[in-house]
């Protein structure tokens, strides 16, 4: 039997990479030309699809690539192997955007640890194709970056497990607290670099990518990233020449925030953010 399509009205175009493309050809100058949907680990198509029809409805003309996320791609998938696997992402970017845009074509909306890794294996693998920065862009940031302590970190890993029958989940997350506990001895005694530092700071790196605004949406109730260390990242980001807006939510879990209010004020916030990032007066 067939499965079924996780994401109707989207190409896959690479392992973890889809593509979808407006039926409406002509551009609408105040919208995007591309959205870039990196997405949470291990998240589930339902979630993952309100977002992609909160941006059809938002930009009807906007052309939508999602970058999935899987715990492998940071545990143990080599460089050569995450490069191969976001080709086509790149592909898609070279060919919508303009070389070198005079306004940001772009809005990146990243979601989690996991969806910031993606993020920053798109914007690096782009720098050392083309030669240039990542074109100039909007982006958002969801639920991140954190640091990723031991507890936050089983809780993220696990998250997809919950679905499955206890007898499958149990074995599952010793798996988790094995391969967190191999990471804290090779981190904390045998002083290894934390893996999720290199994604923090390459958020905040102005030799990869040209960035005209962003937003951290986030929220204290979140239990698998620290609001408190997202808001350390939006002080370095600031420190550093970013322009920087901060969203805090009330009572949201991880990656949920959309959920307050039916979303009115999330999507609100895009729209803001889009809106001032689209007279190309802040780019870092």
């Amino acid at each position: 039997m067939a499965s079924r399509d996780p994401f109707p009205g989207m190409t896959q175009i690479g392992p973890s990479v889809y593509s979808y493309r407006p039926v409406q050809e002509q551009r609408d100058p105040s919208a995007p030309n591309l959205v870039v949907l990196c997405s949470w680990m291990a998240a589930h198509p339902t979630h993952i699809t309100k977002y992609i029809t909160g941006y059809q409805s938002l930009f009807p003309t906007a052309q939508i690539l999602l970058v999935r996320s899987e715990a492998a791609d940071i545990v143990y998938r080599s460089e050569s192997t995450l490069r191969r696997r976001i080709q086509p992402a790149l592909d898609v970017v070279r060919s919508t955007c303009a070389k070198d845009p005079s306004r940001p074509e772009i809005l990146l909306h990243v979601f989690s640890n996991g969806g910031s890794h993606q993020a920053i294996n798109l914007l690096r693998n782009y720098r050392s194709t083309v030669g240039q920065r990542f074109p100039i862009h909007a982006k958002v940031l969801d639920s991140c970056p954190g640091r990723g302590s031991f507890k936050r970190s089983y809780l993220a890993l696990s998250a997809p497990f919950d679905r499955q029958p206890i007898y499958l989940r149990l074995p599952s997350s010793l798996a988790v607290v094995i391969i967190l506990c191999i990471h804290w001895i090779l981190v904390n005694l045998l002083r290894f670099e934390n893996p999720i530092e290199p994604i923090r700071q390459g958020l905040n790196d102005k030799q990869i990518a040209r960035e005209t605004k962003r937003v951290y949406i986030y929220s204290e109730a979140d239990l698998m990233v620290n609001w408190q260390e997202v808001e350390d990242h939006a002080a370095d980001a600031r420190s550093r020449g970013f322009a920087v807006d901060l969203e805090r939510f009330e009572g949201s879990g991880h990656a949920a925030h959309v959920r307050v209010g039916g979303g009115e004020r999330y999507w609100q916030i895009v729209k803001d953010l889009w809106r001032e990032s689209a007279k190309g007066i802040h780019e870092a």
